[in-house]
């Protein structure tokens, strides 16, 4: 069966915010959800951003339209962390313990030499 979605990005801001932020608090439009057995999807934490929203939407559709059931009401909360960074030589350390092998020996064995770095990837 083919699955409809509606898009807030156009949306007056007062039913954006109506819709997307007291929505999940509301016991007559949760009702009135699991009555009709529709499939709700929020970004939450993506603030006034549509970029966000349907960045967020677009990288969990897939999931959510392979287990949205027509008959089973459903609420998705898509969220995305930020997380710090990770250093690249804690990642290399990480690739040489799964090889049974000492980071800097890897480094050494991979590293480019000066002449591959100045070369242009591209020409």
């Amino acid at each position: 069966m083919a699955r409809l979605f509606a898009l807030d990005q156009n949306f007056p801001q007062p039913i954006v915010k109506v819709l997307q932020e007291s929505i999940l608090f509301q016991p007559l439009e949760l009702a009135v959800l699991i009555q009709m057995r529709l499939t709700l999807v929020v970004a939450l934490e993506a603030g006034h951003n549509p970029v966000k929203a349907t960045g967020l939407l677009f990288a969990h559709l897939t999931g959510i339209c392979r287990r949205t059931r027509p008959h089973e009401p459903q609420l998705w909360r898509l969220q995305a962390r930020t997380q710090a960074h990770v250093a690249p030589w804690e990642q290399l350390k990480t690739v040489a313990v799964h090889q049974n092998a000492d980071a800097r020996s890897l480094f050494a064995a991979h590293r480019l030499d000066d002449e591959q770095l100045a070369a242009d990837p591209l020409a």
